[in-house]
C-alpha cells in the first residue's frame, strides 16, 4: 500500500497490517512551477494586489483557497476576524473559490462589520493569480477539513493554520509543525481561532520567520520529485523482499 501520511501507516500497523508493506509517499504539487513564480513575482505585484483590494499599511490578510461549503467551517474564520476587530486588529481575507456559502459569508461580514475586509476572488485556476494572492498573504487558515490546500500554501512560504483534530482532515495536515510551519487551534473554539491569527500576525507578521521552514517541508518532501522517488523506492523494497 502506498500512503500519503504516517498516520495512516500507524493506523494500519494498529489494524495488524504487515509495516514492511506499508509506504508512505506523502503528496505533491508543481513545487518548480510555484518556485519559478515566487522569483517571478516582484513585491510591487504584490503591493499593487494589496492595494487594489483595499489593505492599508499595518493591516494583515489571511487567505483560503477552495470550495465555499458550510463544512468548511469558514463562518469560523469570518467569526474570528470580526473578535479581532473588536481588539483593533485589522485582518483581510482572501477568499478563493465558489461555492454556495458565499452569500451566507458576506451576510454574516456585514453583521459583525467587517465587510470591507471580506474579499471573494471568485474561482481561478491562473496559477500566477493565485501566486499573487498566496504571497500576499500573511496566513493560511483552513478551518476544517485540509488537504492539498496546505501543500499550496507552505510552497508560497505561507504558514497554516488548522484545528486540531487530524482525523477531520487530509494526510496533508502533516506538514503543519506548530510553531514551525503553522498553528493549530483548538477544534470548534472561535476564540482560540482569534487568538492564534492575533499571535500569528501581530504586532509583527511571523511568516517570514516561518517562510524557508515553509518552503523546506515542500523542498524535502512534498513535491513531484520526491513524490516519484517515493514510489519507486517502495516497489525495489517490495522486489528485494520477494527475492
Amino acid at each position: 500500500l502506498l500512503l500519503y501520511g504516517e498516520r495512516a501507516k500507524a493506523l494500519l500497523i494498529g489494524k495488524g497490517l504487515d509495516g514492511r508493506k506499508l509506504f508512505v509517499i506523502y503528496n505533491s504539487l508543481d513545487f518548480y512551477e510555484q518556485q519559478k513564480l515566487l522569483n517571478d513575482i516582484s513585491k510591487d505585484e504584490v503591493d499593487a494586489f494589496r492595494t487594489r483590494i483595499g489593505v492599508a499599511d499595518g493591516d494583515r490578510i489571511v487567505v483560503f483557497s477552495g470550495r465555499l461549503q458550510a463544512n468548511k467551517k469558514l463562518s469560523y474564520l469570518v467569526k474570528a476576524v470580526g473578535i479581532l476587530r473588536q481588539r483593533n486588529r485589522v485582518v483581510h481575507v482572501a477568499f478563493i473559490g465558489d461555492g454556495d456559502e458565499s452569500a451566507t459569508l458576506a451576510k454574516l461580514a456585514k453583521r459583525v462589520g467587517i465587510l470591507s475586509q471580506i474579499h471573494f476572488l471568485g474561482e481561478s485556476y491562473d496559477e500566477r493569480f493565485l501566486a499573487q494572492v498566496f504571497m500576499s498573504s500573511d496566513l493560511s487558515v483552513i478551518p476544517s477539513g485540509a488537504g492539498l490546500s496546505v501543500i499550496h500554501a507552505l510552497g508560497y512560504g505561507v504558514p497554516v493554520l488548522l484545528h486540531d483534530r487530524p482525523e477531520e482532515h487530509g494526510p496533508e495536515w502533516e506538514a503543519v509543525r506548530e510553531g514551525e510551519t503553522g498553528f493549530f487551534y483548538r477544534y470548534g473554539d472561535i476564540n482560540d481561532m482569534a487568538d492564534k491569527i492575533e499571535d500569528a500576525l501581530f504586532p509583527t507578521s511571523q511568516k517570514e520567520r516561518m517562510k524557508e521552514a515553509c518552503l523546506a517541508v515542500i523542498r524535502n518532501r512534498y513535491n513531484t520529485a520526491a513524490h516519484a522517488g517515493a514510489i519507486i523506492s517502495a516497489v525495489n523494497q517490495i522486489v528485494e523482499q520477494k527475492r
